[in-house]
């Protein structure tokens, strides 16, 4: 009998994938896989005082589909969810990173999952692919306040880290704040001017409505995110 397994779901959906391939072949699915195998060994913002992350990077599992990613967690291991918000904050980074940006939208829910080899299915995968294509909207990724309140598993780090890159946004969805950790490892880098020129660029220079919408709300969290660095630099020197 197929074993489900109550998790964190994060589903992704990679935005542009099939124009991308086309300029790249296969140099973006390679990178995208790779990825993976690169985060939690590349940064240190996951790990305590004590040097412990706050998830051993083992236990957070993904599946790769065509330009959609699910990576998933058991709601059972302390911090799962801080640890699955952290994944998510470094993939948009390391994307955001590319010489033209690749914009992410995805949705995290608590469910019930069964994967196995190239086999992933149950209700919580559809709930996050359903709010990913109904509700996300623009390139974040969110969950609800619920989830976070609802959460058993978190210690003093994790739950700090949820406070830290996370926040509210208007339409009262929690949203992984990747904008603020992208700022905060390379303001001073060729990088981040990089993208942040790219979407300015592309808030005046776009004439569809809709994908000129997901620009500008890019364009209004590049300023929250500069904002809020700021904000927290001075009064760590109070």
């Amino acid at each position: 009998m197929r074993e489900y397994k109550d998790c964190y779901i994060a589903y992704l959906d990679i935005l542009g994938f099939k124009e991308l391939l086309k300029k790249t072949d296969d140099n973006l699915c390679e990178y995208i896989a790779g990825l993976f195998d690169r985060i939690q060994e590349e940064y240190h913002i996951t790990v305590n005082r004590t040097g412990k992350h706050l998830v051993d990077p083992a236990l957070i599992k993904q599946k790769i589909m065509s330009d959609s990613i699910c990576i998933y967690v058991e709601a059972s291991v302390p911090n799962a969810l801080a640890g699955l918000i952290a994944t998510c904050d470094y993939f948009q980074v390391r994307l955001s990173r590319q010489n033209a940006p690749v914009l992410v939208r995805g949705a995290i829910v608590r469910g019930n999952l069964y994967a196995e080899d190239d086999v992933v299915f149950g209700q919580g995968f559809v709930d996050a692919y359903q709010m990913e294509e109904k509700t996300a909207k623009y390139p974040r990724i969110i969950l609800t306040k619920a989830i976070i309140k609802k959460c058993s598993c978190l210690d003093e780090h994790g739950r700090d880290y949820i406070k830290q890159f996370t926040f509210d946004d208007d339409d009262a969805f929690v949203t992984v704040d990747y904008l603020y950790l992208f700022y905060g490892l390379s303001h001073e880098k060729d990088d981040w001017k990089c993208f942040a020129t790219y979407v300015f660029d592309k808030v005046e220079a776009e004439t569809d409505a809709s994908i000129k919408g997901k620009y500008l709300y890019l364009q209004r969290n590049i300023k929250r995110a500069i904002k809020k660095y700021v904000d927290q630099e001075e009064d760590s020197h109070v």
